[in-house]
């Protein structure tokens, strides 16, 4: 890929630069073929797809004859549907007399009479021609309809017959140039003589300011094709790109021009002029004017302070009252959405040109907004965030208002669509001019900065350099939303700082397995090659009733596990595949959302405790699971020890004994300008008289606090905190408790102290899942909560978490230059970890291509298989490695010479096949427990692998009781005649 690109773009430079084949360097002649045909072949064919003119260019020394040329531009242009060549528009419309209503008359013949899909005509071109002949997605499936029917002698009507006869009136601007056309003798016959002398006017005087002409007779002109326009673009215009109107969402085509529309699409704003885009983006100017003018023309720009012409000017008065008659439709628009007094307040629509927030967001975000139905004037806001990449913060003053306008749906998919809508308004209100911020870009404003929302796979289009460039020329601070797909790549930017996901791996399955190794825990977790063809299922995923699925760039599947292989062999085709232990009853799993940075005082981030956390009673975001339950991971099924316990009662007392302070904050909104709901409530609560309900809803506060207490002192969130300096970051940690179902036991079966074995693994989680059910507020000591995954960024699923990172920001002052200098060491620290895990695990180093868009480079896929148990990541070959379902004390199951797991000194243990460890001693069996539970199970420092140390000690006990209850059970099975395919 990375070869045939290079080559690519040094034959473009060759060509751009008119060379001739014996003129090529050697190397190039060779990438040929050595063949001049074939370069003759590669030139042709590259200026017609690029459209270039005949005159000054290469290709004139191939084809000799200009007229052929353009006849064959216009027929490849044609038969790939691309837009109208309208800086040719000189040589086609007088030359060749083919007008843009002729050109796409022909294209819509073609495509009824081969009866093709309106979606095969690209985005750009259908927009153009809806303008020019009036025909969107319902007048052609009409015109279909009609073409099929049968007329006189059972013959199909022609679809020339159906088309327009004629182009609709342009909407022209009166700063446009009219130029004549090809006019014959009897056109000027059927002129009026007021048309006659406007003809005459353009043929003595050429190209004319349109302003200064009768609007009606241009229009008139135009329809019949004697005239057509052109849209100048000078250096230093500035653009202004409003809410788009008249898109269509078709296809993208992917040829040149249309790839550029997109670039500019998401660079351009209205402070920066042609010339510096042209520099920024670093493409030549002409061909940035053309696309610019492009947009003008179709509707979906115009130039700034071009709004009406100048009065002390010679203008025509049509233009004039067609100027007025604009603005106040423009005007009656913005006091509906309340925006003509925001606009005059705001600081920032004169003066210098200040930077502002970048807030980028995935198209999961504009998919909900679309499909959601939420409000009238969203969609076209939702369709400009999409195709544009871009809303900027001159359109958020409507948009918010829209937002606002969305009712509430308490039911179904709909509601998560309502919840984003909502929380991306809160969102907004909090980012946008707020001083409290401190955001210092080079300007530094006390009204705080404005905001421009940016599609990540718009800017993903640019190549890297271009990215670095346009973003930092724009912006001071970007903030990514949480979580944000796996199909993307995020943006890499050190300058400004990125408050989100640092570099693409943290979006796929590496990351995971690299977290769950750092922290060590995590649901049983098993990383398939592409590929791979498994034949049996592992025994770790056994007890489950579903898994977790997740192929490689796509979002996680639950799949039952009868038809867990082949869905797996399927999807191995394609890609790696990442599956996780996730289901082994049939009731919901319990997810919980801790946000971070994590309060001062303990109890939430910003003091908000209810509002760091939220029960999901609906799927939260795209990376969480949308069935019920998850397999318990290694924490519930790890005594918390007694010290941690001391740690974890003490947090509750001074958790309740503050528990009216921390509720009181959060209902201060957390600068938000509106009140805040620590009870988990939606927009605000509601005082009332009733002291009886008022109690209630403190007592819930304060049960909330103290539950929200525990999880933040989990082991695993103070591991995590420690490893991936979470107090500089923004985000939330997704927690899960497994729900029990109603047939089994409330209670397990009393036992011995310590006697967890491995048959009674299933037991010791539901202890600690039923103790956690007895108590309204949550886990005493922490029990049953398992660490599933961390996002970074601003959550919109969910407005109570939101809130609660959104106080966390402001409470830690993370967008200082300080805290911001911070969090880059951190994420430079942490990028440089998980790239080396990555190169560890692949034993290859990994290459970056710079000169590629960051949407062609793609993460590295894994080479082997891959396991992660107990924080433990190894290798993994499905026919000779399999895994022990039930205990992760016995985390591998290997034979001879097989991978085994490494221990923290870096001593390889030794682990024999199942028969030697079922015949073995107690003592052998109990000794090689005793060290996989000291390896894999409790967090290792330095001097703890020592024979007297406590730590080896306290393994050594758990493991003795463990292994006690195995063999008793395996020696029953031996007297009954029966044999345990146990490890």
């Amino acid at each position: 890929m990375a070869t045939a690109t290079a080559s690519s773009q040094e034959l473009e430079m060759y060509i751009l630069q008119n060379y001739t084949f014996d003129k090529l360097p050697t190397a190039t002649k060779q990438l040929l073929g050595g063949s001049k045909r074939e370069w003759d072949k590669t030139v042709l064919e590259y200026s017609l797809s690029h459209q270039l003119r005949w005159k000054k260019n290469a290709v004139r020394k191939i084809v000799s004859d200009e007229k052929k040329y353009y006849e064959e531009l216009l027929r490849y242009s044609r038969e790939h549907m691309m837009l109208y060549p309208y800086h040719l528009a000189d040589v086609m419309v007088v030359g060749l007399r083919t007008t843009p209503y002729q050109y796409y008359h022909s294209i819509f013949s073609d495509m009824l009479r081969a009866e093709r899909s309106y979606d095969s005509l690209p985005n750009f071109s259908a927009a153009d021609a809806l303008q020019l002949l009036g025909i969107g997605r319902n007048q052609y499936i009409d015109l279909m309809n009609q073409s099929r029917s049968k007329g006189f002698f059972r013959k199909k009507v022609s679809p020339k017959l159906l088309l327009p006869e004629q182009a609709l009136a342009a909407k022209a601007d009166w700063w446009w140039e009219v130029t004549v056309g090809f006019v014959t003798d009897d056109d000027i016959k059927r002129c009026s003589p007021t048309e006659h002398a406007l003809i005459d006017r353009l043929i003595d005087r050429g190209t004319t300011l349109a302003g200064v002409l009768d609007k009606s007779t241009v229009e008139s002109l135009y329809v019949r094709g004697l005239i057509y326009f052109g849209v100048p673009i000078e250096d230093d215009d500035c653009i202004i790109v409003p809410p788009l109107e008249g898109f269509v969402m078709n296809r993208v085509l992917g040829d040149f021009f249309e790839k550029l529309l997109y670039k500019i699409f998401v660079s351009i704003d209205e402070h920066t002029t042609v010339q510096e885009l042209a520099r920024v983006l670093r493409i030549d100017q002409q061909l940035v004017k053309d696309a610019v003018s492009m947009y003008c023309r179709l509707g979906f720009a115009k130039k700034k302070g071009y709004d009406r012409p100048p009065k002390d000017g010679d203008f025509h008065r049509s233009w004039h009252e067609e100027t007025e008659r604009r603005a106040s439709i423009g005007a009656k628009a913005r006091a509906t959405a309340g925006a003509i007094a925001a606009s005059a307040a705001d600081p920032d629509t004169e003066g210098p040109r200040k930077k502002r927030i970048a807030l980028l967001f995935d198209s999961t975000l504009t998919a909900f907004l679309m499909m959601g139905n939420l409000s009238t004037g969203l969609k076209t806001h939702a369709v400009t965030m999409f195709e544009a990449g871009k809303l900027s913060d001159e359109s958020l003053d409507n948009f918010i208002a829209e937002l606002g306008r969305v009712e509430s749906l308490s039911e179904g998919e709909a509601q998560r669509y309502f919840d984003h809508a909502r929380t991306l308004r809160e969102t907004l209100q909090f980012l946008r001019k707020n001083p409290a911020l401190g955001v210092v870009g080079e300007e530094q404003s006390e009204h705080g900065l404005g905001v421009d929302l940016l599609r990540c796979e718009s800017l993903s289009s640019l190549d890297a350099a271009t990215c670095s460039r346009v973003l930092r020329k724009n912006y001071a601070l970007m903030v990514s939303m949480a979580p944000l797909s796996r199909d993307i790549r995020s943006v890499m930017s050190c300058d400004p700082p990125h408050v989100g996901p640092a570099i693409p791996e943290i979006l796929s399955p590496w990351f995971k397995l690299w977290v769950y190794s750092k922290v060590q825990a995590g649901p049983a977790t098993i990383l398939f090659a592409s590929g791979t063809r498994v034949k049996r299922l592992p025994e770790v995923f056994i007890s489950c009733t579903s898994v977790m699925m997740t192929p490689w760039s796509h979002e996680g599947i639950v799949v039952p596990v009868n038809g867990l292989l082949g869905a797996l062999n399927d999807a191995l085709c394609h890609s790696p595949v990442l599956v996780e232990a996730y289901s082994r009853t049939s009731k919901e799993v319990e997810l919980r959302h801790v946000a971070f940075p994590f309060g001062t005082s303990g109890s939430g981030a910003g003091g908000n405790a209810p509002a760091g956390t939220a029960l999901s009673a609906h799927p939260p975001s795209p990376r969480q699971p949308t069935t019920a339950s998850l397999l318990p991971g290694l924490e519930a099924e790890s005594p918390v020890g007694t010290e941690q316990q001391d740690r974890l009662g003490e947090t509750e007392q001074n958790t309740r004994d503050g528990a009216e302070g921390a509720a009181a904050a959060g209902a201060a909104g957390g600068g938000r300008g509106e009140p805040t709901n620590a009870g988990g409530g939606g927009d605000g609560a509601t005082g009332g008289d009733d002291n009886g309900v008022d109690g209630a809803a403190g007592d819930a506060d304060d049960r909330a606090c103290v539950a929200e207490a525990r999880l933040c002192e989990l082991p695993v969130i103070q591991r995590l905190r420690r490893e991936l300096q979470l107090d500089v970051r923004c985000g939330f940690v997704t927690l899960f408790r497994q729900a029990q179902d109603s047939e089994e036991p409330a209670q397990p079966p009393a036992q011995e102290p310590g006697q967890a074995g491995v048959d009674s693994c299933h037991s010791t989680a539901t202890e600690g899942q039923s103790s956690s059910r007895q108590d309204d507020a949550g886990d005493k000591g922490g029990h049953g909560w398992e660490f599933f995954d961390v996002s970074f960024g601003l959550p919109l699923f969910d407005s109570q978490v939101n809130r609660a990172v959104c106080n966390g920001i402001l409470e830690h002052n993370l967008f200082q230059d300080n805290s911001l200098h911070k969090l880059g060491l951190s994420q430079r620290q942490a990028s440089l970890e998980l790239l080396a895990f990555i190169a560890e695990m692949q034993q290859l180093p990994l290459r970056l291509n710079p000169a590629l868009p960051s949407q062609q480079q793609t993460t590295a896929y894994p080479t082997a298989s891959l396991v992660c148990v107990a924080g433990q990541v190894m290798r993994f070959d499905p026919d000779d490695l399999r895994l022990a379902s039930k205990n992760p004390i016995l985390c591998v199951r290997a034979c001879a010479n097989s991978m085994t797991p490494w221990d923290k000194a870096g001593t390889r243990m030794s682990v024999t096949s199942t028969s030697t460890l079922v015949s073995s001693t107690v003592g052998q069996y109990k000794d090689t427990c005793a060290a996989l539970w000291v390896a894999t199970q409790l967090p290792m420092e330095e001097g703890e692998l020592e024979a007297d140390s406590p730590v080896r000690q306290d393994g050594l006990a758990r493991a003795s009781s463990c292994v006690r209850v195995r063999v008793r059970a395996c020696e029953r099975e031996r007297e009954r005649g029966g044999t345990r395919n146990e490890t």
